[in-house]
C-alpha cells in the first residue's frame, strides 16, 4: 500500500442559518490535533496522504431556501475547505478531494437554487481555494446505490468545472 485516505467529518451546528463546525455536533469529529498527528505518522511511515473532508451527516432540506441562506451556505463551505487546505499545505498532504454536500443540492444543476445564486462561480471559488495547495485536487461524488440512476453519471455531464480537476472520485454505497 502506498496511500492512506483520511475523511474527517464536520457537521451542522445550525441549519438556519447554515453553520458548519467540528465542535458541538452530533457526528463524532476528527479533532484537528489528532488529524495533524495522523497525517504526520502516515507521512513519516512513507505513505502518501489523501485528504477528503466531509460534511456529514445532518440531512438538510434545501427547497425554498432564499439567496441569503445560500450565500451563508457557500461562505460556510469555503471556510470549511480553507481550513482543510491550510492543514494540507502545512502537513504536506499529497492529494485532496472536494465535493458536493447536501446530496448535490449545492451544485449548479439544482433547480431549487435561486436565480441570483451562481453555483458554478461558487464552486470555481472553492476549487481556487483547493488549488492553492498545489496538489492534485479531485471532486468526490457520493450516492446511495438506490439513487444511482438520478445522480452520477448525469452529474458528470452537467457540472462544467470538471475540466479543472485532477480526478473524479465516485463512491457508491
Amino acid at each position: 500500500y502506498e496511500w492512506v485516505a483520511l475523511a474527517p467529518p464536520w457537521d451542522f451546528t445550525s441549519v438556519d442559518p447554515p453553520a458548519l463546525s467540528d465542535t458541538d455536533v452530533d457526528v463524532p469529529t476528527y479533532p484537528e490535533d489528532k488529524l495533524r498527528n495522523n497525517i504526520r505518522v502516515f507521512k513519516d511511515a512513507g505513505f502518501k496522504v489523501h485528504l477528503s473532508p466531509q460534511v456529514c451527516c445532518t440531512l438538510v432540506n434545501t427547497t425554498d431556501r432564499d439567496e441569503t441562506w445560500w450565500n451563508a451556505w457557500y461562505t460556510e463551505l469555503k471556510d470549511f475547505y480553507q481550513f482543510f487546505i491550510d492543514i494540507a499545505i502545512e502537513e504536506g498532504v499529497d492529494a485532496m478531494e472536494i465535493g458536493p454536500t447536501l446530496f448535490g443540492a449545492d451544485l449548479p444543476l439544482n433547480p431549487d437554487l435561486p436565480d441570483s445564486i451562481n453555483a458554478t462561480q461558487e464552486w470555481q471559488e472553492i476549487l481556487a481555494i483547493a488549488k492553492s495547495a498545489d496538489i492534485p485536487i479531485g471532486f468526490g461524488l457520493s450516492t446511495f446505490s438506490a439513487l444511482w440512476e438520478i445522480q452520477p453519471p448525469f452529474l458528470a455531464t452537467e457540472v462544467n468545472f470538471y475540466n479543472e480537476l485532477d480526478y473524479i472520485g465516485i463512491s457508491l454505497w
